[in-house]
């Protein structure tokens, strides 16, 4: 028996078994060569002592004996099923590659599918019936060989440990087999898939080209017979070919057309459907090509890198050529086939369209000369002419823009390698094509010559509707001249009777107005109508001669002599009327010119009175204030234009006047007299007495306005003072303005502002006494116009100035003007000039009033400026004390190394008396602030409120930002004090538990001492045993590894399939499936590790301690320090944006009152 299991022992495991079956992991796999390495050792140990042994040898427990025999009674069902397996046919994965090679559809000596299936189902039995050894028995055994190797065993033990090791080397190999034949199975499965997904794809790539085949030669090629097989789909098939009327022109013609309109393929319902079925069945064709590539050969070339993978002898070439030789004819050259089925369907239906739209042009061609020869029978009219050629038009230029199918580049010409025939067969179509063209054009040149023999017909006889218009349009031309030289002109506005003079309502120029403007008009068109009668009656007499082809109507003839003749008539009675009137239109332009001069004179002395009146509207003095004005300002008034006039210079123009009206009327006048009625005679002496009289009264209105000029001038110089005064006090309240901001921004010093405000009241006292002097000599100084009136002149408003028209004058116009007037009333003008001498009093008062506010809100400033200068003092002790607090918290957060407690205490001290120093020195500093602070509040005698408001209010809140300061300063002192006391007592806890650690380190260190010295015993007994088994172990350790690589290839290809297959379906699904395999790796990863880490662990878990209190006690001052710093620059900022928003709310409320202060100054100006 030992010598048996002498010859196990150095044995083992044969070098190319697996050590794992499909069903057990890898640990399981491991445990068991555990077993092994130790029996082997156990064994060795017991042969060496057996000489040794004595009644102290140890035996195993009942119960280890009963399952180790348990288990060692099962070898004779392994060794049965090894010898099963070793019986079983091999499983050739690469046969059949000669028909590979042919590209065959059936390869000799591969199994079936159903073949490979039985298989699988017997390996799975035997799997199955091997899955009772468990892995939990295998721990047993684990457990009791380790458990052997600590003790001394009896023989009988020994053996029974022999025959265990014997029946695990047995469990093995079987497992090797199962584990061989089952990755020849997959291989198997994986290699008929590839079989089927290539000879599917072989199969259905034949099939898609014997298709189209059928498909070309049957229906996508286009022919004229295609329209004999349609079936109309509309009840009128030729309802888009013109119906011919009844001819005797052509026969052939209509033969041809009724044999058109009778196919039924020429529905256009019936070409749709077929056009569309075309497309539907091109479009199932590029798909069938596309779902060949993605399905089927797609399939087939991942089948091909999965055997790859997975095969642990090199894939064969033939079958790598074969699937490339699959890609290239299934995929690289039918890639275009779609593409070139759809260039088909277009081809068809582009010839479809060119042929049915040519035949109907040609049938409206057919159709077009028939109607023009029908047309030629009667009399041409223009709109027959217009259809005929309109429609022959059209028939050509669709012709040439369809042009010729062999020459155009639009019409498709599709080529495929696979189909060598369709070029030819796109020949014979072209031709055809081109032939109906032709034959079509020819006919529609037919009919466009037709079309313009018939225009022509036209022509002549529209020649002779013209000549014969033309002069009927003459002789009315001349029947109205006749009538407008006899009874005047008719016109809706104006006067187109004939000159008539009787009365003085010729005189007006509006009356035959329209007569004589236009007479020139009407000899100038009796002129141009006789130019023309003569070429135009020789232009009838030709035109009526070339009537001589047959269809046109007698009627028609008749009627166009007779209008040449009307002509004739008319022209000859028109040249006796124009010398009837030319006698009586001289006689009233002479009249016409005496008037025209009266007329003249009396605008010039008007325009003389209205300058006048304007001059003294401009020059008069204008009410400057009013107190009726509305709440806003009114806007300014538009500059009145300088008077360029003196009464002087208007008085000769007067007299010139008079001058012009003796020699250009009253001479003339009396000369025309006696040639004139009684009563035009008497109208024109009455208007020329008015005349004189109204250059009478303009002389009297120049007198007066030199009177108002006087007044107006003085009132402008009181005005310009008033302003110099205005200036002069505006200047003040800006320097007394200045002056304040200068003291509020510390600009001036003590000596500065006294001199300033000595210099500003000298000047305030001069300009009061210059002021009142003024007022007190105001009413002597200005004269008034109420005595100065002009005998005559009536008082009244200002009259409006009359606007002179065209033909506005007469005798009552002159009348109406030499009445005398003044544009003004004389009281009311020194009314207003009283009414702002007052107003530019009150005004000066009101300046001075405002000047002496602007003098006390100086003083205010000076009281202000005393509040900041104490102010600032105690912002700078405020900021001392900050700085000596914040020292000391620097030292205590910013330091590099940790303070000891001594030198925390002496911080402590150092806060102390930096809190009892700092704090006495502010308070006596802030007494003076706060008596600064009531003597500004009791300032008194500024008008402005709110500009005394917001002085106060500065200061005001800049104190209690001083006073919250200076309590935040304290408060800070105060948590920086207990933050101190923290830290010390933080730091003798801190040295306490360092000397705690330090002495549990010195006894971790000496368990490890006396760990190290077992190992080292163990390790030198374990180093000379595995020796014996190291050629061994490194055989099995080389196979494991390759095993294990090709397991994790063999799971990670499988892995990545049915991930890829997940993914399709559900991608979330995947994705947790995914998540929960990397937490259970992850998970072992950490239980394999944690034995290792458990001593390591307890070590860094003291030193971890440490440091973590020392972490949590450095944060902890860290996080203080900052909240102090957070805290403090927080007031900060708080500070300076109070700041920024009262200088904000002053500026806000100084602008404000400026513009208060403006409006009331314009209301004051106004007022």
């Amino acid at each position: 028996m030992s010598e048996a299991t002498d010859a196990s022992i150095p044995s083992g495991s044969p070098p190319d078994a697996p050590t794992a079956p499909p069903s057990h992991p890898d640990t399981e796999n491991a445990g068991v060569r555990d077993i092994l390495a130790i029996a082997d050792e156990v064994l060795l140990l017991e042969r060496k002592h057996v000489p040794e042994k004595t009644e102290m040898d140890e035996a195993l427990e009942w119960h280890e004996v009963i399952e180790l025999q348990a288990f060692s009674e099962r070898r004779a069902w392994i060794e049965e099923k090894i010898k099963l397996l070793e019986q079983l046919p091999p499983i050739e994965v690469f046969v059949g590659l000669d028909a590979v090679r042919a590209s065959a559809t059936e390869v000799p000596g591969l199994p079936t599918r159903e073949q490979l299936q039985g298989w699988m189902v017997e390996h799975d039995r035997i799997e199955k019936e091997t899955e009772v050894f468990d892995s939990g028995e295998l721990k047993k055994l684990k457990k009791f060989t380790k458990a052997a190797a600590q003790r001394n065993l009896s023989p009988a033990d020994t053996d029974l440990i022999e025959i265990t090791l014997t029946t695990i080397y047995s469990l093995d190999k079987l497992l090797h087999l199962l584990r061989d034949r089952y990755d020849n199975l997959n291989l198997l499965s994986v290699r008929l898939t590839w079989e089927e997904r290539r000879i599917g794809a072989w199969n259905d790539r034949r099939q898609l080209l014997d298709d189209l085949h059928d498909f070309l030669g049957s229906r996508a090629r286009w022919s004229p017979s295609v329209y004999e097989s349609l079936e109309a789909d509309d009840p009128n098939p030729g309802e888009y070919i013109p119906k011919r009327r009844g001819s005797m022109v052509s026969m052939t013609s209509v033969a041809s057309e009724t044999s058109l309109a009778s196919i039924p393929g020429y529905s256009r319902g019936a070409r749709y459907k077929l056009a569309e079925s075309l497309s539907q069945e091109a479009a199932r064709f590029a798909s069938r090509t596309s779902s060949l590539r993605h399905t089927k050969i797609a399939g087939a070339g991942k089948a091909l890198d999965k055997l790859i993978d997975d095969s642990r002898k090199p894939v064969p070439d033939e079958l790598l050529d074969e699937q490339d030789k699959l890609e290239n004819e299934g995929i690289t050259e039918m890639e275009d086939v779609g593409k070139f089925v759809m260039q088909m369907v277009l081809q068809w239906k582009k010839a479809d369209e060119f042929y049915v739209e040519t035949l109907k042009d040609k049938s409206d061609a057919q159709t077009l000369l028939e109607e023009i020869e029908v047309a030629k029978l009667n009399h041409p009219t223009a709109r027959q002419d217009s259809s005929f050629m309109s429609r022959a038009s059209a028939l050509s230029k669709r012709l040439l823009l369809r042009g010729n199918p062999s020459f155009s580049p639009l019409f498709p010409k599709p080529e495929h390698h696979h189909f060598p025939e369709q070029s030819a067969c796109t020949d014979v179509i072209v031709d055809q094509l081109s032939s109906e063209a032709a034959s079509a054009l020819h006919q529609v040149k037919k009919a466009e010559a037709c079309a313009r023999e018939y225009h022509a017909s036209l022509e002549a006889v529209k020649n002779v509707e013209t000549t014969c218009k033309a002069a009927a349009d003459l002789s009315t031309k001349f029947l109205s001249l006749i009538d407008r030289m006899e009874n005047g002109i008719p016109t809706s506005s104006g006067d187109g009777t004939p000159p008539n003079l009787s009365t003085e309502d010729c005189l007006d120029s509006t009356h035959h107005s329209v007569f004589l403007s236009l007479f020139p008009s009407v000899l100038q068109e009796l002129q141009q109508a006789n130019d023309e009668s003569g070429p135009l009656l020789s232009k009838a007499r030709v035109a009526l001669l070339h009537l001589n082809f047959p269809g046109v109507d007698a009627q028609f003839k008749s009627d166009s002599a007779a209008a040449v003749d009307a002509l004739e008539a008319t022209c000859a009675a028109a040249a006796k009327a124009k010398d009837l009137v030319s006698t009586r239109i001289f006689t009233l332009t002479q009249v016409r010119k005496v008037w025209s001069a009266m007329d003249r004179l009396f605008h010039e002395t008007d325009d003389a009175r209205g300058e006048i009146v304007d001059a003294m509207s401009r020059q008069m003095w204008r009410q400057q204030v009013r107190h009726d004005a509305p709440p806003t300002p009114e806007s300014p008034a538009a500059t009145l234009p300088v008077v360029c006039t003196s009464p002087t210079h208007v008085t000769e123009q007067l007299a010139q006047l008079q001058v012009q009206l003796i020699q250009n009327v009253s001479i003339p006048l009396s000369t025309l007299t006696p040639s004139l009625s009684p009563a035009l005679s008497e109208y024109l002496a009455r208007s020329s007495s008015a005349l004189e009289a109204f250059l009478n009264a303009t002389n009297d209105t120049a007198r007066f306005w030199e009177v108002v000029q006087q007044q107006a001038t003085m009132m402008g110089t009181v005005r310009d003072e008033v302003h110099s005064f205005q200036i002069l006090i505006e200047d003040l309240k800006v320097r007394y303005d200045k002056g304040a901001q200068d003291i509020f921004a510390g600009s001036l010093d003590v000596d500065a502002i006294a001199e300033t405000e000595l210099t500003l009241a000298g000047e305030l006292t001069s300009a009061k006494s210059t002021i009142q002097f003024f007022l007190d000599e105001l009413p002597r100084r200005i004269p008034f116009v109420g005595e100065a009136k002009i005998a005559g002149l009536v008082e009244r408003g200002p009259p409006k100035r009359r606007i002179s028209l065209p033909g506005s004058f007469s005798l009552e116009t002159i009348q109406q003007a030499a009445q005398p007037s003044l544009p003004f009333d004389p009281i009311a003008l020194d009314k207003g000039v009283r009414t702002d001498a007052n107003t530019y009093s009150m005004m000066l008062s009101g300046a001075i009033k405002a000047l002496e506010s602007r003098a006390d809100y100086f003083q205010l400033a000076k009281k202000a400026h005393a509040v900041d200068v104490v102010l600032t003092t105690l912002t700078e002790r405020l900021s001392h004390g900050s700085d000596a607090v914040s020292s000391i918290h620097s030292a205590l957060a910013q330091g590099e190394e940790r303070l000891s407690s001594d030198r925390l205490s002496e911080l402590v001290s150092n806060l102390e008396d930096a809190v009892k120093t700092h704090s006495a020195s502010i308070e006596r500093a802030l007494s003076p602030v706060r008596e600064a602070l009531q003597s500004l509040r009791s300032t008194s005698g500024v008008s402005e409120t709110s500009a005394r408001d917001a002085v106060v209010l500065t200061r005001q809140k800049a104190v209690e930002n001083a006073e919250s300061q200076f309590s935040s300063w304290k408060n800070t002192a105060a948590s920086l004090k207990q933050q101190l006391a923290d830290a010390r007592k933080a730091e003798l806890h801190r040295v306490a538990e360092e000397t705690r650690l330090r002495e549990e380190q010195e006894r971790l260190e000496a368990e490890a001492e006396a760990l190290r010295a077992r190992e080292q015993a163990a390790a030198a007994e374990a180093a000379r045993l595995a020796e014996l088994e190291q050629a061994r172990i490194e055989r099995e350790k080389a196979d494991a590894e390759e095993r294990e690589r090709r397991e994790r290839e063999r799971a990670e290809a499988e892995e990545r399939e049915r991930l890829e297959r997940i993914a399709r379906e559900k991608a979330e699904e995947g994705e947790r499936e995914r998540r929960a395999r990397q937490e259970e790796e992850e998970r072992m990863r950490r239980l394999q590790a944690e034995a290792d880490e458990r001593a390591q662990r307890e070590k860094a878990e003291a030193e971890e301690r440490a440091q973590r209190a020392q972490a949590e006690a450095e944060e902890r001052a860290r996080r203080e320090q900052a909240d102090a710093e957070e805290r403090a620059r927080r007031a900060k900022e708080e500070a300076k944006e109070r700041e920024r928003r009262e200088k904000a709310e002053a500026e806000e409320r100084a602008r404000r009152e400026a513009e208060e202060k403006a409006r009331r100054e314009a209301e004051e100006k106004a007022r």
